[in-house]
């Protein structure tokens, strides 16, 4: 059973491109979702092993969503230009990938399918 990566990414073209990348590489997708409480829906009604998180969704950020998946003790990355040591909150400590990033990067963080 492939590993299931829930997906919140609010640019459509990077959501599409992200999901086709990561379905090629055996991963289910669990999302894309451009909204926190979407994706908290998504989070409760799935079993997920990873996530990856844009960080700013809109008007809101996914730290919600991050802080979701630590109490369930689910990694995640987050995709944003911060740096790890400029997350705070819900993201401090999350393991961060620059945008824009290579797929082969990506994939070196996710869990063996």
């Amino acid at each position: 059973m492939p590993k299931q990566i829930l997906v919140a990414e609010d640019d459509a073209f990077l959501a599409m491109s992200l999901v086709m990348d990561l379905e090629d590489a055996g991963y289910a997708v669990v999302g894309p979702y451009t909204g926190v409480a979407k994706a908290l829906v998504g989070l409760a009604a799935h079993t997920v092993d990873f996530g990856i998180l844009d960080l700013n969704l809109g008007a809101e950020t996914s730290e919600v969503i991050a802080t979701a998946l630590t109490q369930k003790g689910i990694p995640f990355v987050v995709a944003t230009g911060y740096t790890e040591d400029q997350l705070t909150g819900g993201f401090a400590g999350a393991k961060t990938l620059g945008k824009p990033y290579l797929t082969e990067d990506l994939l070196a963080l996710l869990p063996a399918n």
